[in-house]
């Protein structure tokens, strides 16, 4: 990893956090954050499989004035076509105004198809490295990409994969204390 982001870093999107297939934190214990790439640009939707890094902040979405009752709840189909869980739609609301919003947290993302469990469709997986006492599904993510990890890989058992997650989040922490990525 560079010394400091190297073109085409920073990458900066926002995008509003869907419903994934809940096995970040079910599965993994490693909860993410997922966004839908068609809301994204062209360059994100260009990039390589793989695990990035960088900052995020989320925000309210505000076009969902209601607050923080259930605004929607959605049966999550999962994907062998069983109703897996429900979703609450918070858009934020509920979230902690001084440690949770509009502050800048490190993020790793995996962007890609996820081999492990088989998915067809490329996804965004972003794992904010804090500690969120709530959901906040419907809520406005805006990131940036700083770096690359590694590329997408297989996994023989769920073990592997958790391991190599934790050691992606202990690269990205330690790079994110240099001088030349905290500016961002």
């Amino acid at each position: 990893i560079p010394k400091k982001p190297i073109s085409p870093y920073p990458i900066r999107e926002s995008a509003q956090i869907i419903s994934g297939f809940g096995r970040g934190s079910s599965d993994l214990g490693i909860p993410t954050a997922n966004i839908p790439i068609s809301q994204t640009s062209k360059a994100f939707q260009a990039l390589q499989p793989g695990v990035y890094f960088g900052y995020c902040s989320i925000h309210k979405n505000l076009n969902k004035r209601l607050g923080p009752q259930i605004l929607a709840t959605n049966n999550h189909i999962n994907e062998n076509n069983n109703i897996r869980r429900n979703i609450e739609f918070k858009y934020g609301f509920g979230l902690d105004e001084k440690n949770d919003l509009s502050v800048s947290l490190p993020q790793v993302m995996s962007v890609g198809y996820n081999p492990f469990y088989g998915n067809q469709e490329k996804s965004c997986e972003i794992h904010i490295i804090h500690n969120f006492k709530t959901d906040f599904y419907g809520a406005i993510i805006q990131f940036n990409i700083l770096g690359y990890i590694r590329p997408e890989l297989d996994f023989v058992n769920v073990q592997a994969l958790i391991d190599d997650i934790n050691l992606d989040i202990k690269s990205a922490l330690e790079v994110l204390k240099k001088e030349e990525y905290k500016k961002y």
